[in-house]
């Protein structure tokens, strides 16, 4: 018996350890035959189905740092499909607190790979910081993921990826549909707060909206890279084709948007609404048509303190207010630099091709060729408003400008601060103060500058290159264009038509061409031929600068800043299109 027992206990053990040894064996066999899932690396949790989704949306353990998940198919979210909702909230990391003092709940800080899919026809109706993730935060990414043709209806902080985000990554995503929602409300993100968004794009119409709206971005703190929008946007204020507003110190590189801004307010721009201090737009286009208030721009509506670079401009500008320009609005120091536009100009008051008004800081290497318009005073080709010893340097303008009111000039309006190595070109049309170059120059400085531009002036003071020059100076300039006015208009002179205790000095006006022979100015001031404006001698015995600022083919041509010779040698006695186009392309090359 007790023999018998021994037997049956021993069988049993070793029945015990063969099941243990199996089982141990199938385990690993799961993990790396079948490769279970762990929300590692190299076994992500995988969302297969829809049924994959709702427990992904559910649990909370997904969402956790480092935890990666992999989308394995496309998803149709249609609110009309069984099992299928129009959310309240964002599916995933949700802000639960209705009230609006700010987020409330889990935020997703995983690893979300779309693997190129597509999540479709999302549809939220009514909440705080909602998209597809509410709150995106450290250190999170969110790649290759497409969510097409949703329907969102928020509150603030409002997005098709996301409401809000914070120092995380996005990469490689992109958006359709149509987002509403009040503040902070954008085509992929409602507010990014330093986190970098890079090679991300949203076809979406976003309205019915009132500040700080974006095509991409409604609020951006922090970068974004290689970026593009299209589509519609419609606010009341803050108000950008790709992002609303930047924060201090934002950037925004090789960003581009087609998308058409309405705004009712102030700071509409087609790229971006308003540009904070330190604020950084680089390497950027606009092409959609802009319409808005005050402080309206094809590319920004107004820069504070801030930088841009290397950018352009194809949009329409139409502006029912102030300050709107090609370019920029406004600008309140801080560098243009390498930057163009191209698209025509509508506005009331301090209206410019390429900037309405400056403030300080710095206007370099850039042009405009689209014409200018506006019903008010202080308006420019290039610049309506240069003040507060504004610098410009190297610029010009083709545009032609024309305006019912006072203060027009070929490259600027009105003048308190600094222009060298510029020049104009086009026609100008006005009342009083139209000048080629400039139509008013309040104790402002022309240096080595030039004008070939029509001028047509219905008023009084009224010059090929200054129109008023009130205790400002002139000096090494000249202009060819010709000058006409009406019979009863006075103060009209060849180079400059009045000046008031203002220094013109060592400069010249084409006294054939311009149809004038006389100037404002003084001595100055002096009229030649078009053969004494060809000479060499003419200009050396000026004291010019005959090598490292102008050139001049003997006999061939006027003066012409060295800056733009693009070796353009069919010489003539204009600037025309060819020699514009040639430069353009001879800038661009430099940019890259």
């Amino acid at each position: 018996m007790g023999n018998k027992q021994t037997f049956i206990i021993t069988i049993l053990a070793i029945v015990s350890s063969c099941v243990l040894a199996i089982d141990g064996d199938m385990g690993e066999a799961s993990y790396g035959i079948e490769n279970k899932p762990d929300g590692s690396e190299q076994y992500p949790y995988l969302i297969e189905d829809f049924e994959d989704f709702q427990e992904f949306c559910g649990d909370t353990r997904y969402w956790r740092a480092e935890v990666q998940t992999r989308l394995e198919c496309d998803l149709d979210l249609d609110p009309n499909l069984p099992g299928r909702i129009i959310y309240t909230h964002a599916p995933i990391a949700p802000d639960t607190d209705s009230s609006n003092n700010g987020f409330q709940g889990t935020e997703y800080q995983g690893i979300f790979d779309g693997a190129d899919h597509t999540i479709s026809k999302l549809s939220i109706n009514g909440a705080d910081i909602c998209g597809l993730f509410g709150l995106i935060s450290s250190p999170a990414s969110v790649k290759n993921l497409n969510i097409t043709n949703v329907s969102i209806i928020g509150q603030n902080y409002v997005g098709v990826l996301a409401g809000s985000i914070s120092n995380c990554e996005l990469l490689d995503n992109s958006s359709s549909g149509t987002v509403n929602g009040n503040e902070q409300v954008g085509g992929l993100i409602g507010r990014n707060y330093n986190a970098e968004i890079k090679s991300c794009s949203s076809i979406c119409t976003v309205n019915n909206s009132a500040s700080y709206i974006g095509g991409l971005v409604g609020l951006n703190d922090g970068t974004i890279h290689n970026c593009s929008s299209e589509g519609t946007v419609d606010g009341v204020e803050f108000v950008g084709g790709l992002v609303g507003a930047n924060a201090n110190y934002a950037t925004i590189t090789n960003g581009c948007s087609t998308s058409d801004v309405n705004a009712s307010g102030p700071y509409s721009g087609g790229l971006l609404g308003y540009n904070s201090y330190g604020g950084t737009v680089s390497d950027s286009s606009s092409f959609g048509e802009v319409y808005g208030a005050t402080y309206t721009g094809g590319l920004i509506g107004y820069s504070y303190y801030g930088d841009i670079e290397s950018s352009y401009s194809e949009s329409l500008v139409t502006a029912s207010g102030n300050y709107s320009g090609g370019l920029l609005g406004y600008k309140h120091y801080g560098t243009i630099s390498g930057c163009y536009t191209t698209g025509l100009t509508n506005g009331i008051e301090y209206v410019g091709g390429l900037l309405g008004y400056a403030n300080g800081g710095n206007v370099l290497d850039s042009y405009s060729t689209g014409s200018v318009n506006a019903t008010n005073r202080h308006i420019g080709g290039l610049l309506g408003y240069n003040s507060d010893y504004a610098i410009i340097k190297t610029c010009y303008s083709s545009s032609n400008v024309e305006t019912t009111s006072d203060g027009a000039g070929g490259l600027v309006g009105f003048n308190s601060g600094y222009i060298e190595r510029s020049f104009s070109v086009g026609s100008v049309i006005g009342s009083h103060y139209i000048g080629g170059l400039v139509g008013d120059n309040l104790k402002g400085n022309i240096y080595s500058s030039y004008s070939t531009a029509s001028v047509m002036g219905i008023g009084s003071r009224i010059g090929g290159l200054v129109g008023d020059n009130n205790e400002g100076n002139v000096s090494g300039c000249y202009s060819t264009g010709p000058v006409s006015a009406e019979t009863t208009s006075h103060d009209v002179g060849g180079l400059v038509g009045w000046n008031f205790e203002g220094n013109v000095i060592n400069s010249f006006w084409n006294i054939e061409t311009s149809n004038m022979t006389t100037s404002a100015g003084g001595t100055g001031a002096k009229g030649i031929s078009t053969e004494q404006m060809k000479t060499i001698d003419t200009f050396v015995n000026a004291g010019w600068d005959l090598v490292s600022v102008w050139n001049i083919e003997e006999a061939q041509t006027y003066p012409l800043l060295r800056k733009y010779l693009a070796v353009d040698t069919n010489y003539d006695d204009t600037v025309n299109l060819t020699d514009l186009s040639i430069l353009a392309e001879y800038w661009l090359e430099g940019m890259e």
